[in-house]
């Protein structure tokens, strides 16, 4: 009697780092991160943060408005992505970050162009590594070979306050990287 075992293995590529990383705030208020522009210490897991230039607060205050703060955005483009597959299943993206126990996401989404695309896959938790997407996780976009190949394509990050907790922590940032399914 024969017996025949099937194995799903999933195909997918090396991690890829950014190459091209950039901030820009929403409003002045927003909080920028540390650094000389080129932040390219995100690009290695080394233990060297990426950090801002100040914490983030979150203050409980029912009289007026409560504070709460946000970060400037993370460009993260120029993966260098060569697949060797044309079928995209999915796309996983990996965070390491100290967020003080309280830093929560406000965007984590997929960038095309200068434009971002798809879903935003925040969430609460507050983890120091994160993963978002997956093997059959395309995050709600019509991605090709063609367009994560493009150095323009990326991934663009924001950080908030707590929504519940009252904080003042810093956010660090040790690397971000990707892989394709």
């Amino acid at each position: 009697m024969r017996l025949f075992f099937w194995v799903n293995i999933d195909m997918y590529t090396k991690w890829f780092y950014p190459n091209a990383v950039s901030q820009y705030a929403e409003i002045e208020e927003d909080i920028a991160w540390n650094g000389d522009n080129s932040f390219l210490n995100l690009k290695h897991a080394d233990g060297t943060f990426l950090t801002l230039s100040k914490p983030l607060l979150r203050i409980a205050n029912t009289t007026v408005n409560d504070i709460k703060m946000k970060t400037y955005y993370l460009k993260l483009t120029d993966f260098q992505v060569n697949l060797t597959f044309n079928q995209l299943n999915g796309v996983e993206f990996e965070l390491n970050m100290n967020r003080g126990g309280r830093i929560t996401d406000d965007t984590i989404q997929l960038l095309y162009e200068d434009e971002s695309i798809g879903d935003n896959l925040i969430n609460i938790d507050l983890a120091p590594i994160k993963m978002y997407g997956g093997s059959d996780d395309l995050w709600g976009a019509q991605l090709t070979k063609e367009m994560v190949e493009d150095n323009s394509f990326g991934v663009l990050l924001r950080f908030q306050s707590h929504p519940a907790w009252p904080h003042r922590e810093y956010a660090k940032i040790d690397y971000t990287r990707l892989r394709f399914y």
